[in-house]
Parts: C-alpha cells; structure tokens; sequence
C-alpha cells in the first residue's frame, strides 16, 4: 500500500484525456462531481462547463457531492490504528480471529453491531485514531433509475448465453453455497467480472505479467457487451463516488487506462480492448457483479489492498441501496434480490504509475485525513 502521508497532487481540470467518447464522459462526470465538493467548502470557487452533462446527471453528480460533504462533516472514529493494522497484516502468521477481535470490522455508527446498516442513517465518515478515512457510507444516494437499469441488466442477462458463473468448491467470491434463491428464474446466478484491461500473469509471478481484457470479452460472449453499455449510467455513477472518496486513484486510473489505448503500455487483445473501452463508462479497471451472494466471512476485509475498491449495493429492498467506499464491508442482506457492484482499481497498475521518477501521484493513492483531502481540493481542483 501507498506511504500514509499524502504530498502535493497538481491535477487540473483536464477537459480531454486520450480515451474514447464513454470513458471521457465518466472522467468528466467525476471531475464535475470534483468541483461541485470543493465548491460546498469553499463557496468562491468557480465551477467549469461541463456541456456534455445532461441535466439529470448533473443532478446525480450534485447529490454524490452533497453526500460526501455530509460525510466528511460526520465523523465517527475508531479506537484504532490504520498504520497498527498495516503492520499486523504484514506478519506472516498473522491470526485472523486476533485481527478481528483488535481491529473490529467497520461499520456506520461504529457502536452498532457490525453489518447492521440502516438508509435512515445521514452520511458519515469512520476515521482512525490519527483521523485517516477507513470508510465513506452513503445511504440512499443512487436514484432509482439506476437501480432499475442494473435490475434490468440482469434480467437480460438471463437469456442466452451468461458471463455469470458459481463454483461448488473456491473462494468465497464464486462458491455456489454463498448464492441464495432469489429470483433466479429472471436472472443469472453467481458472479461476473467485467474487465477492459487486467493482468492475465500467475498469482505472484510479476514478470509473466501481461494485461487483456476479461474471459467473457475474449469468448465473445454476447452479454457481457450488451451488459456495459446498459450500464454506463451506473458504471459513470460509481466513478463519480471515487473522484469525491479517493481523488487520486480516480486520476491515476484514467491514466492508466489512457496509457492502454495510447500503446504506451503493451496488452494483448489490443482491438477487443478498444471494442470494450469504446462501451466502458468507468474509470475503474474492473467491475465485478454479484447477484443475491450472502455476506461473507473472510479475512479480506483487513487487507489494505482493498481501499482500491467501491461497493455499490442495490435490488428490491430498500435497505440495500447505499454505497460504502474506501473499505471492504458486504452489503447485501439475504432477505430481499440484491446485487452488490464492486468497481475496482487494480493496484498493480496503479503502482506502475507510483514506481515512475516522474509520478505525477507522488505515490498517494491510499487514504487520506479529512483535512488532507480538502487541501488537495483546495490546492489541486482549479477551472
């Protein structure tokens, strides 16, 4: 993970990145979602036009930018410490049990039981004892036209061939035991994962490594493309919750995406992952989709690795619609349909960017204080 103590981002409101009309679009929808913070806690800042924002877009990116203000005026803190947790991760025997029970599994209103969120409670953010943001909650921010496009994703994914896939043995992300019944008959069981550029090397070889796009792409498989495209709205909606929650990751993955289709860095499958951008409506490297998983149980919510990630949780109830941030915390309850969306930033192509001499990240893509991330506004967010 990235040094704790962030250092100076000159990022600017760049108006063009290298990258096809979708992906530019939701580069833009973050960067508005940008200023519109900034202007919340600085009101003389002048907000840039953004011409290309439908009016309904500009609303969602007004509300994402509410919410985040909310939160960062909300704290909640643990008892603990970020830097404590990275260095007890690192031990090579570490015992989980000991970690949950030294660093307890975070949640809104950290008091409550662990998991029990509720939409009725207001934005927040949990800081560490020295103030770093372990988690972002926002309860009820998406609108329901999302949540009827993602439903409606997976009702056509139903038909003909699926990119959805469960396993009787595995990991936890894909064991069929950890998918409930729901309403199978309309949509798919297990989990997708969605990818326009990823490595593709064996676990732990990074000289093997090489990067393509996801299996579903590469087998063609009808689904997934009509998948991303019905899509975009959501896929942009997450993009905007990480340029408000991490700001430099939310830069550094367009970067490196940029860097992909400009061929200044090598992948294979160069036209299927231009076919696939051209449709890609995020900033992140990666979507993965689960549709009606139980919450589970496992370690990885103590890796840092895991601040790379947005959780986005929806479906027929209304307690499984809010979005938590910076963290990994499961959402959904197995009460109602529910999917959980999880955008991703691949840390390994992040630090391609942390180990250059010339990283215009200063390599800060990890957690900031709340201080620390208006003063990157302040500084870094200008027309």
């Amino acid at each position: 993970m990235a040094t704790l103590l962030p250092k100076s981002v000159r990022i600017l409101f760049r108006t063009y990145v290298g990258l096809p009309d979708v992906t530019r679009e939701a580069f833009l929808f973050g960067q508005y979602a940008l200023h519109l913070l900034k202007a919340s806690f600085f009101p003389d800042q002048d907000l840039p036009k953004v011409p290309k924002l439908e009016l309904y877009r500009r609303a969602q990116v007004q509300q994402i930018a509410d919410a985040a203000h909310a939160a960062l005026r909300n704290p909640a803190r643990v008892n603990w410490k970020l830097r404590d947790l990275l260095a007890a991760v690192q031990e090579p025997d570490f015992d989980p049990d000991q970690l949950w029970k030294r660093f307890p599994p975070l949640g809104p209103h950290t008091g409550k039981p662990p998991g029990r969120f509720s939409p009725e409670w207001t934005p927040e953010v949990v800081v560490d004892q020295e103030g770093y943001i372990l988690l972002w909650y926002f309860p009820s921010v998406i609108r329901d036209q999302y949540i009827q496009q993602i439903l409606q994703t997976l009702r056509s994914c139903k038909e003909g061939k699926s990119f959805f896939s469960s396993k009787d043995d595995g990991t936890w992300r894909r064991h069929e035991g950890n998918f409930y019944g729901g309403d199978f008959q309309t949509t798919p069981q297990g989990m997708a994962l969605l990818f326009p550029v990823a490595s593709r090397s064996a676990r732990g070889s990074d000289s093997e490594r090489t990067y393509g796009p996801s299996k579903c792409f590469r087998k063609r498989i009808e689904n997934a493309f009509t998948a991303v495209g019905q899509l975009m709205d959501p896929l942009a909606l997450l993009s905007a919750i990480s340029a408000v929650t991490q700001p430099t990751q939310f830069h550094a993955g367009v970067s490196v995406l940029e860097s992909f289709h400009k061929g200044e860095l090598e992948i294979d499958d160069a036209d299927l992952f231009t076919e696939v951008l051209e449709n890609w409506a995020a900033t992140y490297h990666a979507i993965a989709i689960y549709n009606n998983h139980n919450p589970p149980l496992h370690t990885e919510e103590l890796i840092p690795h895991l601040f790379y990630e947005t959780f986005l949780s929806c479906g027929s109830s209304p307690s499984t619609t809010r979005f938590i941030c910076a963290t990994h915390r499961w959402l959904s309850e197995p009460t109602s349909d529910s999917v959980v969306m999880v955008g991703s930033h691949y840390h390994q192509l992040i630090k391609y960017y942390e180990s250059k001499d010339d990283d215009p990240f200063n390599g800060q893509t990890g957690p900031f204080t709340s201080p620390d991330l208006l003063r990157y506004l302040e500084d870094n967010i200008t027309v």
